[in-house]
């Protein structure tokens, strides 16, 4: 009796019979992902600015997954990398892919290192920006080890993203990946108000990312309009804004570069000496400066302006600060001159620009 037992065991196993662990994808549900901010190329915040999009808290073992999906794609590239098979790694981009071999063989390098070094074998998460999945690969151990991007096609099938890595939405999302803690399962609620949206699309029509926030519609000239002019709930951050223009127009020079932080003011010392504190005051001071929206990423602040109608908008960045005496006591320093961010990249990007405006005329 204990050797038929066996024998069926056997043949179930041969045939592939029972025992399988069903494969599947890794389903999604809409969440909105924090975005932190870097400041001065210091420090990062998190920060009120979210993405949203579809995520799948996945764990999903490459056993697991499903032939013909994207999780599939991501597996096979993978695989490739820790196999150090560059053939297999080449073979997963789209022949109609613009692909410079050498360049692609230098990125290979660098990654399969990395893949070998500590091997993933699961699915750690998965976010779905367009047509483009976003997945974060991990073990048992280390659940974030790294990203991959997987692009599908209009004939549905699933290619190597690796050119996407540069879209400010991918950089963005993969900043506030990497600052997740290992454990991380769901991300924390925004907290309760208004939220503007603006969408943000990738490259070549492939698909577009909200991006969600809290502010203020304006239409306030700084250096001509009184404060009280003010009416909202961001009446410090207004009146730290506007003094530091008036200091400057005063030509108050010690006042004005007390606003600045640290990084920041050096930065603006360095212009200054370039053609003198009068011409550096006169032309910064010169334009109308209208602010034209507040975006609140709080504790980061980022002040849309133009100097003249039909002027594409500019911004300036500022962080709020406690003061370490009294915690509950709020600063602002503005930040981030002359520093180039992750964030920046989307909000300097021009179609975000111009969906931005159109909300803003679309809410008049």
């Amino acid at each position: 009796m204990k050797n038929l037992i066996l024998i069926i065991v056997s043949l179930l196993l041969i045939f592939g019979w029972g025992f399988k662990v069903s494969a599947q994808s890794c389903p999604t549900t809409l969440a909105q992902v924090p975005i932190p901010v870097d400041i001065d190329g210091v420090t990062m915040v998190a920060s009120r600015f979210y993405l949203n999009v579809p995520f799948g808290a996945c764990g999903m073992t490459f056993s697991r997954v499903k032939p013909k999906t994207s999780e599939a794609s991501a597996r096979g590239i993978a695989q490739a990398l820790i196999s150090g098979n560059f053939k297999g790694y080449r073979e997963t981009f789209s022949h109609q892919a613009d692909t410079n071999e050498a360049f692609i063989k230098t990125f290979f390098d660098h990654q399969s290192s990395i893949f070998q070094k500590d091997q993933p074998d699961r699915i750690a998460q998965k976010y779905k920006l367009g047509i483009l999945d976003y997945f974060v690969m991990g073990n048992a151990s280390h659940p974030f080890l790294d990203s991959l991007l997987v692009v599908q096609t209009a004939g549905k099938g699933y290619y190597n993203g690796r050119s996407y890595t540069l879209n400010p939405v991918v950089e963005n999302l993969d900043a506030a990946v990497r600052l997740l803690p290992d454990q991380f399962t769901a991300f924390p609620d925004p907290p309760e108000g208004r939220y503007y949206q603006v969408a943000d699309v990738l490259p070549n029509d492939n698909g577009s990312v909200t991006c969600a926030f809290q502010g203020q519609i304006m239409d306030m000239d700084i250096m001509k309009e009184p404060l009280s002019n003010y009416t909202g709930p961001y009446g410090g951050l207004m009146a730290f804004y506007q003094s530091s223009f008036l200091n400057l127009a005063n030509r108050k020079q010690e006042d004005y570069l007390k606003g600045f932080s640290p990084a920041s003011r050096k930065q603006e010392e360095a212009m200054m000496a370039d053609g003198g504190f009068e011409h550096f005051a006169w032309f910064e001071t010169m334009p109308i400066r209208k602010v034209e929206f507040i975006l609140d990423a709080d504790p980061v602040y980022f002040i849309f302006w133009h100097s003249a109608d039909g002027d594409s908008c500019k911004y300036d960045t500022i962080l709020k600060t406690a003061v370490d005496a009294n915690p509950s006591q709020v600063n602002f320093q503005r930040v981030n001159i002359q520093h180039e961010t992750t964030i920046g990249h989307l909000l300097g990007d021009q179609t975000f620009a111009d969906n931005l405006q159109t909300m803003m005329e679309n809410a008049e």
